[in-house]
């Protein structure tokens, strides 16, 4: 989003004069496209990254021919064809993790819609909904590998809001020769007490929630039983489990 953004603030002025016949979707597509390409074979492919980038280019080619986007029949296409390119990917527990919190920004958005009013507002959806419902429900994915739990994980909403602006800001100082401008408060923010509980999630209860997500997709009732679970599941980690030094 903020490549084609910039882009596009380059780009329009110039359609306007010289060569308005052109579609921006199409140009500025392919040269996003282009650029997140080499950003990704400069980073040496990571699974979560390869998922979000061939998400992108066949976003882009079905937004060209008018197909619905917010479908769970997409991802599930886009899931098995990374699948069928790179069958090592199977393996890899990032490129899981990455699906499984792509399936609930999916959930989410979908029922927003169909709650419609205030849900459906973008400014919501992208500063409260999305964020803390994605912390949310994916708590218990996680916490079936990974046990460890601190309160100071409930910043993990707010800090994923920081990171969007946070991330090209500092490559921007950092090409500019100002790149310790965040240094003392990233180091302050590193040094917060680490005082952790372990506390993992059986196989049985992670499988029971993850059908539980599945058949969300398609009844409110389930969708509503799942978003319970994982506060209820919330709830206990931070008022029973947490601990912080």
């Amino acid at each position: 989003g903020l490549v084609y953004g910039v882009l596009s603030l380059l780009y329009k002025p110039a359609q306007q004069r010289w060569f308005p016949y052109r579609f921006m979707l199409l140009d500025l597509g392919a040269a996003t496209l282009a650029v997140l390409g080499a950003y990704l074979w400069f980073v040496e492919m990571p699974p979560s990254l390869l998922r979000s980038y061939v998400m992108l280019l066949i976003a882009w080619l079905l937004l060209l021919l008018g197909v619905e986007l917010l479908s769970f029949e997409f991802l599930a296409f886009v899931i098995f064809l990374l699948l069928a390119l790179f069958p090592m990917l199977t393996l890899s527990l990032s490129f899981w993790f990455s699906v499984t919190g792509v399936y609930y920004i999916y959930l989410l958005l979908h029922w927003s819609r169909v709650a419609g009013g205030l849900w459906q507002n973008k400014w919501v959806m992208s500063l409260s909904s999305i964020p803390i419902g994605i912390f949310v429900l994916m708590l218990p994915v996680v916490h079936g590998l990974f046990g460890i739990t601190s309160g100071w994980q409930l910043l993990a909403p707010l800090l994923s809001l920081l990171f969007v602006p946070f991330y090209p800001l500092a490559m921007i100082l950092h090409a500019i020769g100002w790149g310790a401008l965040f240094d003392s408060g990233l180091q302050q923010l590193f040094s917060l007490p680490s005082g952790y509980r372990e506390h993992t999630l059986t196989l049985w209860a992670v499988a029971g929630y993850g059908l539980l997500s599945l058949g969300a997709m398609r009844s409110r009732i389930l969708f509503g039983a799942t978003l319970t679970a994982a506060l209820l599941y919330l709830s206990y980690l931070f008022l029973f489990v947490q601990n912080i030094a």
